[in-house]
């Protein structure tokens, strides 16, 4: 955990220095006033007549050590807040950019749900872990010193009193490394709970119209009851056990002070230096007293930056280089003999894939479902790297192009469309440098977005998370107008026309071979439709090409071709 230390920048470092001198003389303070419990007790025994003088004067000194305490503890209050804030600030955000910089192939790894927790959830336990450390942690030693120092090494207190201060602090460190080694796996389980509550919250939320139309309320809420008493059952027992810790430590506490006061007649040592002596013991015992709160927190903290250091010091199984060989604009992709295997598995996705796609060329992916379609895709974007053969664009290998002059190259309109909650006129604009609703009125055109007209704010209507508020439809199709509107010169499109009708595809279709005929695209698709025009076809069966050409070629010596079209056309469409 203190690894994350290496974040803390040179002005961060001044503060956490300042804060451990204000830590030292806050600890001196503590530690310096039962002297003067022990003057002024001594005093109000005399009953002199210049005893009220010194009465006034040790009270005075005493007023000027409880102020510069209360000074000291808002500057460590106030420096450490802001310590822990940035370096929680940089943290999340170098976590946040790793997890950016993942591929496929990291987040099937540690799951999305993980990967919010640890984001989240874990980001917090660390801060309050550290928060507890520079408020807490660094005074308790220090105070501790003192304290020994002045009960063993000054006249005005009597070391026979050492015994019983010394064994209770003893028995209290035990009893806190017991605990912490008994918690420790506890807390790792715990957290592995709150991912699992956190996937089950997730899935309900973005399923919620499946589990209502199939009515499966009840069973959703079994399943997240279950890790929902797990997680409150292990609450339970890691709580129980801490509740006991106050009870102990306060009891061990109160014995202390009754064996300082019993010690202390038996000795015949002065009710001053008793007193004295009880409220310094005091003191160092309510030190160690948070340093238990801190070491409730610890082992968790512990837990959660373990989490977090697997994200950051996780390898990615893809890099892009830095800087690349530019390329101003495209002129080929080439596969050459490309194959593909999952991580673990046993049969290829992809086996010797080898084709051409040239510039301003359409070409058309088609294939059962699970054949590889939009592996094909996720290899041309990068999310996956080829297990043999290689990529080629403009005769550079892929993997020698930066991701920003890859994304230069590529638009993408996914498979499953990711729509944010945000305007109609943002969602389109998304990565690109429109401003005006001019400037999109003609990519509305191509996209079919005719739909919009109907709203009153038209391009400034808001939508909800995940375009729940739109139909399949119009979020493919403004996920299509996203992908027109970042001005590449390749556009993939990965099963992009499912969700539409057929006139509404066809539209789209003959829209983009009237106004984007210097643009270079891919279709993967499982309507023959949305195919038949492409310059070339790519048949895949089983992860293999059975046929490549274009859709007249196909039919009359691809079989698997065949079965897919007429499927879809009857022969007598065929004949007429």
């Amino acid at each position: 955990m203190f690894k994350f230390l290496k974040f803390v920048d040179k002005k961060n470092w001044l503060l956490i220095a300042i804060l451990i001198g204000f830590t030292l003389l806050r600890s001196y303070c503590d530690v310096t006033i039962p002297d003067y419990i022990q003057k002024i007790t001594s005093l109000i025994t005399q009953k002199t007549s210049s005893s009220q003088v010194d009465m006034w004067s040790n009270s005075g000194i005493m007023f000027v050590f409880i102020l510069a305490d209360f000074v000291s503890m808002y500057i460590i209050f106030y420096t450490s807040s802001y310590i822990i804030a940035n370096l929680s600030y940089t943290i999340r955000d170098k976590l946040f950019k790793k997890i950016n910089s993942f591929s496929n192939n990291e987040i099937n790894k540690f799951s999305i749900p993980s990967l919010i927790t640890r984001t989240t959830n874990d980001i917090v336990q660390v801060q309050n872990t550290f928060i507890m450390i520079f408020r807490i942690a660094l005074a308790a030693p220090f105070t501790l010193i003192f304290g020994i120092i002045k009960i063993s090494s000054f006249s005005d207190y009597n070391s026979t009193l050492l015994f019983p201060v010394a064994f209770s602090i003893a028995l209290v460190i035990i009893f806190s490394v017991i605990l912490i080694i008994f918690l420790m796996p506890k807390y790792k389980v715990m957290q592995t709970y709150t991912d699992e509550l956190n996937n089950s919250v997730r899935n309900q939320l973005t399923g919620i119209r499946v589990v209502r139309a199939f009515n499966a309320q009840s069973f959703e809420k079994n399943k997240f009851g279950e890790i929902n008493d797990k997680s409150t059952k292990l609450n339970i027992f890691t709580n129980t056990f801490m509740g006991i810790t106050f009870p102990i430590i306060l009891t061990v506490m109160n014995l202390m002070t009754l064996s300082l006061y019993w010690l202390g007649i038996s000795q015949n040592i002065s009710l001053a230096v008793i007193v004295s002596t009880s409220s310094l013991a005091m003191i160092l015992f309510m030190s160690f007293l948070l340093l238990i709160m801190l070491l409730i927190m610890v082992p968790r903290g512990i837990i959660s930056a373990k989490r977090i250091n697997e994200i950051l010091n996780i390898k990615n199984s893809i890099i892009f280089p830095e800087q690349s060989q530019p390329i101003s604009d495209f002129s080929s992709l080439k596969f050459n003999d490309v194959s593909f295997y999952h991580e673990n598995a046993k049969e290829p996705t992809l086996k010797n894939i080898s084709f051409t796609l040239n510039k301003n060329e359409t070409i058309a992916i088609i294939g059962s479902n699970g054949s590889g379609k939009t592996t094909i895709i996720e290899l041309i974007e990068r999310f996956y790297d080829c297990t043999s053969g290689n990529i080629e664009i403009n005769g550079f290998d892929i993997k020698t192009l930066s991701k920003k002059n890859l994304s230069q190259l590529f638009a993408l309109v996914p498979q499953k469309h990711k729509l944010f909650n945000d305007t109609v006129k943002k969602n389109i604009s998304f990565g690109s440098n429109l401003v005006s609703n001019e400037q999109i009125e003609e990519i509305k055109t191509i996209a079919s977005l005719d739909f919009i007209d109907k709203y009153e704010n038209k391009f400034e209507y808001k939508i909800s998370q995940n375009g729940k508020n739109l139909s399949g439809g119009q979020k493919q199709r403004i996920a299509i107008a996203r992908a027109i509107s970042k001005k590449t010169p390749v556009i993939l499109f990965d099963d992009s026309f499912s969700a539409l009708d057929f006139k509404t595809d066809a539209s789209i279709r003959k829209n983009m071979h009237e106004k984007l005929e210097n643009k270079t695209k891919i279709i993967v698709a499982s309507r023959i439709s949305t195919v038949l025009n492409a310059d070339k076809i790519i048949v895949l069966n089983n992860g293999a090409i059975e046929g490549i050409g274009t859709a007249d070629e196909l039919l009359k010596n691809c079989e698997t071709y065949q079965q897919i079209f007429y499927s879809q056309i009857s022969s007598k469409e065929v004949i007429n």
